[in-house]
């Protein structure tokens, strides 16, 4: 089954036994179509290029915001009662166990989605994300060094050249079972399945590298490359001493050690950085420049810097290139619910995917008159494209003028005057509040009040 239809289906049942609980946004519900769904997306990619102080700006009707779009794919509060109805997931299958339990069917169709559209360039890199919230949950992060402090860690796949988010899993805690070889290890080689023994060449930094995972990558037929501590296991003793290497050296100079496919090497910059790598050779080398104070004076200096050096400086930052082209335009929105800032999430990396995917289309496909557009198109253009297409908008359409969304009942009143009272049913669930009425709906079978003051009946229905 299309998984927009799961989620439409989902969703509806979901409105259907908790809608009492939040009457004043159910007033406005209606069955969630997948049409509609897809204007959803659309409004909310359409919030991540329009920035307003908070949602309801998009349907001011005051002089700074009139014009805008929002009304053109659904109104305010169908928005609303959409975004708090949603959901993601089959409640009767939810594992209680599963921490994801509530986006796991979302994050594993787009994961499958992310690997068997795209077939990445030959160098790729591993690091982590961080996604933007503060509300309680068990997995929670805060990492003090980072743009974003607090929220969800995943762990990143990504083509090195296009950004191409490949594959990815959330952090769930120290609770998961990391293997005899620990987190790093572990993580490195669940996200590699799908590119081994392919030739591919892997680029990540000292928190994954170790002398094991390199060896165990080049089994399945990985080659490597990444910075690393001296304090690792296995780290070669010859070349732990560092102070005595810079007394000796100047800045320029490395050393190398190869134990079989796996290389390490040092090399001093300002500082000695060391690296492994089971894809290089010691003696390959390019010039690189750098500026040095002499005497109080900055020079230009050309050294030698060893192949794997610049070789990993371009080829690490994949995920950096994938988190900028998410974040110009990210669609993400301020909840307390995880779940739902993964499901933002899962849009962001669909949309730039998308767009990865279509400028890699239209390179292979020149001549296609389709794909033809104008030179500088870039990820706004491809952005605003895709939110006209969600939201059926034509690029020339007028502004739409705001109107009320049709009443919906499931059927007629029909209020029979009864000879005993009975407890008001709305006003007992609403405000927990004893309400004798004579009047009862005959089809729903509940007693509501109908007065001029306070007609329950008629509310009632509106939340049907």
């Amino acid at each position: 089954m299309d998984i927009v239809l799961q989620i439409c289906q989902y969703t509806n049942t979901y409105a259907t036994e908790h809608g009492l609980q939040k009457p004043s946004v159910f007033q406005s519900w209606y069955e969630l179509s997948p049409d509609e769904f897809y204007r959803f997306c659309g409004l909310i990619m359409y919030a991540g290029i329009v920035q307003v102080p908070n949602i309801e700006r998009f349907w001011s009707t005051k002089s700074l915001y009139n014009g805008l779009w929002a009304r053109a794919f659904m109104s305010r509060d169908r928005f609303k009662a959409i975004m708090c109805f949603i959901k993601v997931s089959n409640p009767l299958t939810e594992d209680p166990n599963d921490k994801l339990c509530k986006v796991r069917m979302l994050t594993t169709y787009i994961r499958m989605k992310c690997i068997k559209l795209y077939q990445p360039h030959q160098n790729v890199s591993i690091d982590e994300r961080m996604v933007r919230n503060k509300g309680k949950y068990a997995f929670r992060q805060y990492i003090r060094d980072k743009p974003t402090k607090w929220g969800m860690k995943l762990w990143i796949l990504a083509d090195s050249l296009s950004g191409y988010t490949y594959d990815f899993d959330i952090y769930l805690g120290k609770q998961q079972d990391n293997g005899p070889f620990g987190l790093a290890y572990g993580v490195v080689m669940k996200l590699t399945k799908s590119i081994s023994r392919q030739g591919y060449r892997l680029f990540f930094d000292n928190f994954y590298t170790s002398v094991q995972l390199l060896k165990d990558l080049w089994f399945i037929g990985i080659g490597a490359c990444g910075t690393v501590l001296r304090t690792r296991k296995g780290f070669p003793n010859a070349i732990k001493d560092v102070k005595n290497f810079e007394k000796k050296s100047k800045r320029g100079d490395m050393r190398w050690i190869r134990d079989g496919q796996l290389l390490t090497v040092q090399w001093r910059d300002n500082k000695t950085i060391s690296l492994m790598s089971t894809i290089h050779d010691a003696n390959d080398s390019v010039t690189a420049k750098r500026r040095t104070k002499t005497n109080g004076q900055f020079e230009n200096l050309t050294v030698n810097q060893p192949t794997i050096v610049h070789d990993y400086n371009k080829y690490m930052g994949g995920v950096d290139k994938s988190d900028q082209l998410i974040n110009k335009y990210n669609v993400l929105r301020k909840t307390n619910k995880y779940w739902k800032t993964i499901f933002f999430h899962m849009l962001d990396i669909a949309r730039v995917n998308s767009y990865i995917l279509f400028q890699d289309w239209r390179d292979k496909n020149k001549d296609v008159p389709e794909l033809k557009r104008p030179t500088r198109y870039g990820q706004l253009n491809f952005t605003e494209e895709l939110i006209r297409e969600l939201g059926d908008i034509g690029i020339d359409d007028p502004v739409p003028i705001a109107s009320k969304p049709p009443v919906h009942f499931k059927h007629a009143m029909d209020p029979q005057f009864m000879d005993k009272r009975g407890n008001c049913k709305l006003c007992y669930s609403n405000e927990k509040i004893v309400r004798r009425t004579s009047v009862k709906c005959k089809v729903c079978d509940v007693f509501l009040c109908f007065q001029k003051e306070r007609n329950c009946l008629s509310q009632y229905h509106k939340l049907l």
